[in-house]
């Protein structure tokens, strides 16, 4: 999103800044003239000249010597297509979070930084098992390291700042990646005739970026966040602005149209939590888990798992965490962008089977859900009326904890397999499926009503 050049700044805030809450306060009023301007104009420019220094790399041995190893979480997932279970362990990544600054434009009056930046390498590193166990295939067996290098990788996005009367910290980045050249590279230990195409194939290399693309991204952001607090942190936006009556009135302008703000997605958000009670009495059905798995006691012996009639409970709880950030992209485009979470959601299995030598405990599934973290952008056009959702994303997994009944003492050992299967489906499919979920639910509501019909609550 292209953000107004400082010349234009005044004629928008006189002639497209009316956005109104539903208690019909205009969110935007503009009182700000043109001196005033040059002076919050002046205070931007020198921020973004702090932070491109900042994001710039370093001397190729230094940079070298600054290459640190990160963790990644392990991955546990099914190719149905390809009749696969892949698990991904030991992972890590390592670079040396050398950012370049291709772009930097500070907006101290919408508490934001829109960025785009440059890393010229990242390699992710680990071991994979590949397998056909829950397919009834036993036999099929591979496993390996793997490599993949991703070169020159530009970011873009925004970063989510705090002005709070001379200080501005940074509360959240939100950038997306992507790499112009992506190699991958396996070593096998183990190898197999059926399952060797499929992991020399570029189809695995893609599936693993897929798969931890999501982490890896929660990763780079907190490091890109990290950078930038560095010079923030030592930044006075007093000695910035210079006037006293200037930043006094830019502190009553952000916190006046951020009330307003939050109030505008709260709405959006209260319709959409009444359309997901009323439509699914707040559950949705979760994917079946089928596995297969064996022991070794004095011989190898093939068990197969079973856990149906999931659900997801919880689904509306879904709530703003934080305050949103507003911008504008043309004369009748206005940008939010906020933070959401749920207050309680839970994913389970009224019944689970598990067979071996012919016996297996049966019992339930419960799970208990750590923060979970996401993204929503929506942009309103006043043109049209409307109200649109641009972005609704899952931006930190958080942790999951598992609770099996029914295993007692013979059966144990199943539990931290159990834990693995759940925690797969949850990373891995039901998050996707969350996502898709929300975004049928937002855009068709959103879809159903005008912006007057969301401010004044009819919508809800």
């Amino acid at each position: 999103m292209a953000p107004p050049g400082a010349a234009q700044f005044s004629l928008i805030l006189l002639t497209t800044c009316i956005i109104w809450s539903a208690r019909g306060n205009v969110i935007i009023p503009p009182e700000w003239i043109d001196d005033e301007r040059g002076s919050v104009s002046g205070a931007e420019e020198s921020l973004d000249e702090a932070l491109n220094e900042v994001l710039q790399p370093l001397p190729t041995g230094r940079s070298m010597a600054m290459i640190r190893p990160f963790p990644l979480e392990e991955m546990y997932f099914h190719d149905d297509r390809q009749q696969v279970t892949v698990t991904l362990k030991e992972m890590k990544g390592s670079s040396d979070l050398q950012f370049e600054s291709r772009h930097i434009d500070t907006i101290l009056a919408e508490q934001r930084a829109e960025l785009e930046l440059e890393l010229a390498l990242l390699v992710i590193q680990g071991r994979y098992e590949v397998d056909r166990q829950a397919y009834g295939d036993y036999d099929s067996r591979e496993e390996g390291d793997f490599m993949l290098t991703l070169s020159n990788i530009t970011a873009s996005g925004i970063a989510m700042l705090n002005v709070d009367g001379s200080t501005i910290s940074v509360s959240k980045t939100l950038l997306d990646y992507e790499p112009e050249e992506v190699k991958f590279k396996v070593n096998r230990n183990l190898e197999d005739e059926h399952l060797w195409r499929y992991t020399s194939s570029d189809t695995f290399g893609e599936s693993i970026k897929h798969k931890v693309w999501r982490g890896l991204t929660h990763r780079l952001n907190k490091a890109v966040k990290e950078k930038l607090k560095s010079v923030l942190s030592k930044t006075s936006l007093g000695n910035l602005i210079g006037d006293e009556e200037t930043q006094e009135r830019l502190q009553k302008y952000i916190i006046t149209n951020t009330e307003n703000a939050n109030e505008f997605v709260d709405n959006i958000i209260k319709a959409v939590r009444k359309m997901v009670v009323d439509k699914y009495e707040d559950q949705i059905k979760i994917p079946d888990i089928r596995e297969g798995f064996e022991r070794t006691l004095v011989i190898t012996i093939h068990g197969s798992f079973v856990a149906d009639q999931g659900v997801a409970k919880g689904i509306s709880t879904v709530y703003r965490t934080g305050e949103t950030r507003f911008g504008r992209d043309n004369d009748s485009n206005v940008h939010f962008f906020g933070n959401i979470g749920f207050e309680d959601i839970n994913l389970y299995y009224k019944r689970y089977r598990a067979d071996f030598m012919g016996l297996g405990p049966t019992g339930t599934i419960n799970t208990e859900l750590y923060p979970l973290e996401l993204h929503v952008h929506f942009h309103v056009d006043f043109g049209q009326k409307k109200v649109y959702l641009d972005e609704f994303k899952v931006e930190n997994v958080g942790d999951l904890k598992v609770e099996v009944s029914g295993l007692g003492f013979l059966f144990n050992w199943l539990a931290s397999l159990i834990s693995t299967w759940v925690v797969g489906m949850y990373r891995d499919e039901f998050l996707d499926e969350m996502e898709k979920m929300y975004d049928n639910y937002i855009s068709s509501t959103l879809n159903e009503y005008s912006l007057d019909d969301i401010l004044s609550g009819k919508a809800f």
